[in-house]
């Protein structure tokens, strides 16, 4: 697997609403090859594309991801809060996703975002069953990351030819221990954790570095002086 050196956040969400099928589109059209988003669960156990577990942000109305259908969802107004040039715009599937994906030829980072315990199981399950279906390209195009390590193993043990991502939001002095159990493919850490030692240690362990989320092009070049892998960014021309 190639990580590039910048991989668009949620799409091109500094001109789009993020997680959005434009937002997606808008990453392409500016030049990104590698995307990543965030999967959840619907109540009808569909995998659909959102942030937040909670709609307020999103959608102004208040209620959770998991308590609506994702007739529901897609019914939903994500674009508003961004521009009203975007209005109406809904939440897509993991389904509509892939298809768009595929049809751009981009790359995809997965992050899954369970919203509770109980919910490992049916969305690691409509992920592997979405990417059988949807996705035709070879798996090294993937990666699949989560901030929950139990997840993350139990999607590893499920189908293990995927890489996968382990992602760190607070430094852990055993994050090697996490990521070697893992058999992460990267570990990808929040930016304002990251010192010049802290990215030797990963780096001369062997593990690909990616850092979130960047978006001044000078800080995301010094990462990169310093030998991190990649950044994600809000803004997919940040090197171009």
């Amino acid at each position: 697997m190639h990580l590039p050196k910048l991989i668009a956040h949620r799409g091109a969400s500094q001109y789009a609403p993020e997680n959005t099928l434009v937002a997606l589109r808008k990453a392409a059209e500016m030049g990104a090859r590698w995307v990543e988003f965030d999967v959840q669960l619907s109540k009808d156990k569909h995998a659909v594309v959102i942030h937040d577990d909670e709609l307020t942000r999103l959608t102004g109305k208040p209620g959770y991801v998991y308590q609506h259908t994702f007739k529901a969802l897609q019914a939903m107004d994500v674009g508003s809060h961004f521009s009203q040039q975007f209005r109406g715009e809904g939440v897509p599937s993991l389904e509509q996703w892939l298809q768009v994906a595929c049809g751009l030829g981009l790359s995809l980072n997965i992050e899954l975002k369970p919203a509770k315990i109980a919910h490992h199981e049916a969305l690691i399950e409509q992920v592997i069953l979405c990417l059988e279906l949807f996705w035709p390209r070879s798996l090294d195009e993937l990666l699949v990351s989560s901030f929950d390590h139990d997840c993350l193993a139990k999607f590893h043990a499920a189908m293990p030819e995927v890489p996968i991502g382990c992602l760190f939001h607070e430094w852990q002095d055993d994050w090697k221990t996490v990521a070697d159990d893992l058999s992460a493919a990267s570990v990808n850490m929040n930016v304002a954790i990251l010192t010049d030692a802290r990215i030797q240690e990963v780096t001369e362990a062997g593990y690909s570095l990616l850092s979130y989320t960047v978006n001044d092009a000078k800080k995301a070049n010094a990462l990169i002086e310093a030998g991190v892998t990649g950044v994600f960014s809000d803004d997919p021309a940040l090197f171009f």
